[in-house]
């Protein structure tokens, strides 16, 4: 892999002479795969490394296919490159997380970052998982789904928007869209795809979001900071320019030597950049910003009305938490703490989802949706249970007709390992399987 001369030059800001030799190196080696185990999905496997800088990440031995294996669509872990955990730290150092806190993810999908923020924030926070693009909602939506909590909004606005929701966040995460040079190894396009221009384009971009968000961002509140390149301008010198026209500070983190995580400081800002000579990790930047100017809060105009659904409170644990509603003509469930802010988000952005989607009634039944199947907050005592086989998981995911192992009839919930699926609907020598349509598995596994 030849690596484009004007990135080399501009890495030379960054590093050595001895360690730009072997950056170029770690570029040809093989990539680490890594993952991170949802909390409340825990199942019992082999031992694998931890991820130092993440308390549920982890190294796999090697790449498998995850598409074949059903402790994956049944949300058990999310792939997600290592460098990228970092955030944790961040919160955990910077963030008391036992608050109830409200959260934005700015530019969420597929949904890595997210889900690691739901596993990190309390049951009464509240995020809100913003992707503008509306062919990347049904991805983000999945993986949010699967991860099975009930405290999320998922919304599908431009950056611009947030600009009009005054101080509504505590912590505010930008994943912000850069020219990928952390992509190197990775992706070959990526190499291809590098100039100087596009550096400049991306730079431009970052800078528009970064001045749309900021005052959405509470007082004292945190705004994380990161890209997947290694560049100044991108970084640091982004950074250091939109802080001259606003009033904030650069945070420092707490990080040991030995995982030897690079820091830099740079026009008074703190970074840490992962880079594959010196991490287990693919190329990631991230720097930690506390705002301390103060900006008048929006008053809520409205309340949502909650609405007496259809019995929904015996399939959920502790329904007392939560409230019934409808949207687009299904049901949903939200919790109570947080309708007051679901209200503000729905008077201020474009909503796509929310809380737990119950499902629907078609004529005399009730038709449960996967988002039930797949809540953490399931009570699947009040089901009919199908535990499968991984080879009858692997069917059902390809929306296959499986013969189920509970003879009564009716709407029965599909679990792998004791982790839920889906839902079937047993009429005796067949069952009709309602997994979604779009969620399929569509390649047989060779």
């Amino acid at each position: 892999m030849n690596l484009p001369q004007d990135f080399l030059v501009q890495l030379q800001q960054l590093l050595s002479e001895k360690e730009i030799e072997n950056f170029i190196q770690s570029v040809q080696d093989e990539k680490p795969t890594s993952i991170r185990i949802n909390p409340h999905k825990k199942t019992a496997g082999q031992d694998l490394k931890n991820i130092p800088w993440s308390e549920t990440g982890y190294y796999l031995p090697g790449r498998k296919k995850f598409t074949f294996d059903p402790l994956f669509h049944a949300g058990a872990y999310y792939v997600q490159e290592a460098g990228s955990m970092l955030i944790e730290q961040a919160l955990k150092q910077h963030a008391d997380l036992n608050e109830p806190l409200h959260v934005l993810d700015l530019c969420a999908s597929p949904g890595g970052k997210s889900t690691h923020l739901l596993s990190l924030i309390s049951n009464e926070s509240i995020l809100v998982s913003n992707e503008i693009i509306g062919s990347r909602i049904p991805a983000l939506e999945q993986n949010i789904i699967k991860w099975g909590t009930a405290n999320c909004i998922i919304t599908q606005n431009d950056p611009e928007v947030f600009s009009n929701f005054s101080q509504s966040f505590d912590i505010i995460v930008i994943d912000a869209p850069c020219s990928g040079e952390g992509m190197f190894r990775k992706h070959d396009h990526a190499v291809d795809e590098w100039s100087e221009s596009n550096v400049k384009l991306c730079a431009a971009r970052q800078e528009r979001i970064l001045e749309n968000a900021w005052p959405a961002l509470k007082e004292n509140g945190l705004l994380l900071y990161s890209t997947c390149t290694y560049n100044l301008k991108e970084n640091e010198e982004n950074i250091a320019a939109f802080l001259n026209e606003q009033n904030g500070e650069s945070l420092t983190l707490e990080l040991p030597e030995a995982w030897k995580i690079k820091s830099t400081q740079h026009s008074g800002i703190n970074g840490y950049r992962m880079m594959p000579h010196l991490t287990n990790s693919e190329g990631f930047f991230l720097t930690v910003i506390r705002k301390k100017e103060e900006h008048s809060t929006k008053k809520i105009k409205t309340l949502l009305k909650s609405k007496d659904l259809t019995d929904w409170k015996k399939y959920i644990l502790q329904p007392e938490n939560f409230t019934g509603l409808e949207f687009r003509n299904h049901q949903y469930l939200f919790p109570k703490n947080g309708l007051e802010f679901l209200t503000a988000c729905m008077n201020e952005l474009r909503v796509n989802y929310f809380g737990i989607e119950l499902g629907e009634i078609k004529g005399k039944d009730f038709i449960p949706s996967q988002a039930l199947a797949q809540s953490n907050h399931l009570n699947q005592s009040a089901l009919e249970i199908c535990e499968v086989s991984e080879e009858n998981a692997l069917r059902f995911l390809q929306k296959d007709a499986i013969v189920s192992t509970n003879p009564n009839h009716g709407i029965q919930l599909v679990t792998f390992q004791n982790l839920p699926l889906g839902f079937i609907k047993n009429i005796g020598n067949r069952s009709n399987n309602l997994f979604p349509k779009n969620w399929r598995i569509l390649n047989k596994q060779v």
